[in-house]
Protein backbone atom coordinates (compact mmCIF):
# COMPACT_ATOMS: atom_id res chain seq x y z
CA UNK A 1 0.00 0.00 0.00
CA UNK A 2 1.38 3.58 -1.25
CA UNK A 3 2.25 6.65 0.87
CA UNK A 4 -0.82 7.82 -0.88
CA UNK A 5 -3.45 5.29 -0.18
CA UNK A 6 -2.75 4.90 3.22
CA UNK A 7 -3.23 9.54 3.17
CA UNK A 8 -5.89 9.36 1.44
CA UNK A 9 -7.39 6.37 3.89
CA UNK A 10 -6.59 8.68 7.07
CA UNK A 11 -8.38 11.54 5.03
CA UNK A 12 -11.50 9.28 4.58
CA UNK A 13 -12.01 8.47 7.91
CA UNK A 14 -12.05 12.20 9.06
CA UNK A 15 -13.46 13.54 5.76
CA UNK A 16 -17.14 14.57 7.35
CA UNK A 17 -14.93 16.74 10.21
CA UNK A 18 -12.64 18.14 7.55
CA UNK A 19 -15.47 19.59 5.39
CA UNK A 20 -17.34 21.27 8.85
CA UNK A 21 -14.11 22.76 9.60
CA UNK A 22 -12.96 23.71 5.37
CA UNK A 23 -13.89 25.58 2.70
CA UNK A 24 -16.01 23.23 0.79
CA UNK A 25 -14.15 24.20 -2.82
CA UNK A 26 -10.90 22.90 -0.56
CA UNK A 27 -12.31 19.49 0.00
CA UNK A 28 -12.84 18.89 -3.66
CA UNK A 29 -9.32 18.63 -4.68
CA UNK A 30 -7.78 15.83 -2.81
CA UNK A 31 -11.09 13.78 -3.99
CA UNK A 32 -10.87 14.17 -7.55
CA UNK A 33 -6.76 13.63 -7.11
CA UNK A 34 -7.71 10.62 -5.66
CA UNK A 35 -9.66 9.81 -8.65
CA UNK A 36 -6.60 9.00 -10.15
CA UNK A 37 -5.52 6.07 -7.88
CA UNK A 38 -6.50 2.58 -8.44
CA UNK A 39 -6.24 1.96 -5.06
CA UNK A 40 -8.08 4.92 -3.92
CA UNK A 41 -10.44 5.46 -6.71
CA UNK A 42 -13.69 4.27 -5.18
CA UNK A 43 -13.47 5.33 -2.22
CA UNK A 44 -13.18 8.72 -4.07
CA UNK A 45 -16.19 8.23 -5.90
CA UNK A 46 -18.61 7.56 -3.14
CA UNK A 47 -17.56 10.45 -1.30
CA UNK A 48 -18.00 12.64 -4.06
CA UNK A 49 -21.44 11.16 -4.37
CA UNK A 50 -22.10 11.07 -0.82
CA UNK A 51 -21.22 15.05 0.11
CA UNK A 52 -22.59 15.75 -3.27
CA UNK A 53 -19.45 17.19 -4.43
CA UNK A 54 -20.09 17.13 -7.96
CA UNK A 55 -16.94 20.13 -9.71
CA UNK A 56 -18.00 20.56 -13.10
CA UNK A 57 -13.97 22.31 -13.94
CA UNK A 58 -12.78 18.94 -12.37
CA UNK A 59 -15.36 16.60 -14.55
CA UNK A 60 -14.63 19.07 -17.88
CA UNK A 61 -10.43 17.67 -16.84
CA UNK A 62 -11.34 14.00 -16.56
CA UNK A 63 -12.82 14.84 -20.01
CA UNK A 64 -10.12 16.42 -21.74
CA UNK A 65 -7.48 13.69 -20.38
CA UNK A 66 -9.81 11.21 -21.81
CA UNK A 67 -11.33 9.47 -18.57
CA UNK A 68 -14.65 9.93 -20.12
CA UNK A 69 -16.17 6.76 -18.18
CA UNK A 70 -14.73 7.94 -15.08
CA UNK A 71 -16.51 11.61 -15.82
CA UNK A 72 -19.90 9.92 -17.09
CA UNK A 73 -19.96 8.30 -13.59
CA UNK A 74 -19.88 11.39 -11.79
CA UNK A 75 -22.38 13.34 -14.10
CA UNK A 76 -25.17 12.12 -11.94
CA UNK A 77 -24.00 13.11 -8.87
CA UNK A 78 -25.95 16.45 -7.26
CA UNK A 79 -24.26 19.80 -6.07
CA UNK A 80 -24.85 21.15 -2.63
CA UNK A 81 -25.21 24.78 -4.25
CA UNK A 82 -24.67 25.82 -8.40
CA UNK A 83 -24.06 29.19 -9.49
CA UNK A 84 -24.43 31.46 -12.78
CA UNK A 85 -20.24 30.72 -12.62
CA UNK A 86 -21.25 26.74 -12.87
CA UNK A 87 -23.20 26.69 -16.31
CA UNK A 88 -20.44 28.17 -18.34
CA UNK A 89 -18.59 24.78 -17.28
CA UNK A 90 -21.76 22.51 -17.20
CA UNK A 91 -22.39 23.62 -21.00
CA UNK A 92 -18.69 23.09 -21.92
CA UNK A 93 -18.62 19.41 -20.72
CA UNK A 94 -22.25 19.10 -22.67
CA UNK A 95 -19.91 20.03 -25.73
CA UNK A 96 -16.89 18.03 -24.89
CA UNK A 97 -19.15 15.24 -24.49
CA UNK A 98 -21.53 15.85 -27.79
CA UNK A 99 -17.46 16.25 -29.34
CA UNK A 100 -16.10 13.15 -28.17
CA UNK A 101 -14.05 12.27 -31.20
CA UNK A 102 -14.65 8.57 -33.04
CA UNK A 103 -13.33 5.60 -31.54
CA UNK A 104 -14.83 3.53 -34.11
CA UNK A 105 -15.47 4.03 -37.83
CA UNK A 106 -18.08 3.73 -40.77
CA UNK A 107 -16.15 1.75 -43.88
CA UNK A 108 -17.99 0.53 -47.20
CA UNK A 109 -17.34 -3.07 -47.01
CA UNK A 110 -16.78 -5.16 -49.80
CA UNK A 111 -20.23 -8.15 -51.09
CA UNK A 112 -19.17 -11.55 -51.66
CA UNK A 113 -19.86 -12.79 -54.92
CA UNK A 114 -23.42 -12.62 -54.41
CA UNK A 115 -23.59 -9.83 -52.10
CA UNK A 116 -23.42 -5.94 -52.65
CA UNK A 117 -21.07 -3.23 -51.34
CA UNK A 118 -22.34 -1.67 -48.17
CA UNK A 119 -21.37 0.57 -45.35
CA UNK A 120 -20.86 -0.79 -41.69
CA UNK A 121 -20.30 0.97 -38.43
CA UNK A 122 -17.12 -0.29 -36.71
CA UNK A 123 -17.52 -0.44 -32.90
CA UNK A 124 -14.38 0.87 -31.15
CA UNK A 125 -13.96 -3.13 -30.38
CA UNK A 126 -13.70 -3.57 -34.40
CA UNK A 127 -17.50 -5.66 -34.13
CA UNK A 128 -19.32 -5.10 -37.74
CA UNK A 129 -22.93 -3.67 -37.16
CA UNK A 130 -25.42 -1.64 -39.72
CA UNK A 131 -24.68 1.66 -39.97
CA UNK A 132 -28.33 2.83 -38.99
CA UNK A 133 -27.36 0.59 -35.32
CA UNK A 134 -26.47 3.15 -32.77
CA UNK A 135 -24.75 0.55 -30.73
CA UNK A 136 -22.76 -2.08 -31.29
CA UNK A 137 -24.90 -5.64 -31.02
CA UNK A 138 -21.80 -7.52 -29.31
CA UNK A 139 -20.16 -4.99 -27.08
CA UNK A 140 -22.63 -2.42 -26.63
CA UNK A 141 -20.61 0.45 -27.44
CA UNK A 142 -21.72 3.20 -29.79
CA UNK A 143 -18.67 5.11 -32.09
CA UNK A 144 -17.78 7.39 -29.38
CA UNK A 145 -16.79 4.11 -27.04
CA UNK A 146 -19.88 5.26 -24.95
CA UNK A 147 -22.70 1.82 -23.72
CA UNK A 148 -26.41 2.96 -23.55
CA UNK A 149 -26.09 3.48 -19.86
CA UNK A 150 -23.50 6.30 -20.67
CA UNK A 151 -25.72 8.22 -23.05
CA UNK A 152 -28.17 7.80 -21.02
CA UNK A 153 -26.30 9.51 -18.07
CA UNK A 154 -25.79 12.36 -20.41
CA UNK A 155 -29.07 12.49 -21.75
CA UNK A 156 -30.11 13.51 -18.01
CA UNK A 157 -27.19 15.48 -17.33
CA UNK A 158 -28.57 17.96 -20.56
CA UNK A 159 -32.15 18.02 -18.81
CA UNK A 160 -30.94 19.01 -15.67
CA UNK A 161 -28.65 21.88 -16.72
CA UNK A 162 -31.47 22.95 -18.69
CA UNK A 163 -33.41 23.19 -15.83
CA UNK A 164 -30.88 24.85 -13.75
CA UNK A 165 -30.08 27.43 -16.73
CA UNK A 166 -33.47 27.95 -16.39
CA UNK A 167 -33.90 28.37 -12.82
CA UNK A 168 -30.52 30.64 -12.43
CA UNK A 169 -31.09 32.84 -15.63
CA UNK A 170 -34.62 33.79 -14.58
Amino acid sequence: MSYDSIAFEVFTKNYDQFLQMADHTLAIEPVYKALYHETTRNQAINLIKSHQLFDPKSVLKLISEGRVSMAIEILNVEKAYYDKFDLNDTEAIIDALANLPDLGKIEVIKGGMFSKDGEKCICPNGHKNDPDRKHCTTCNLNIKGLTVDDTKEIESFKKRIVVLKDLLLN
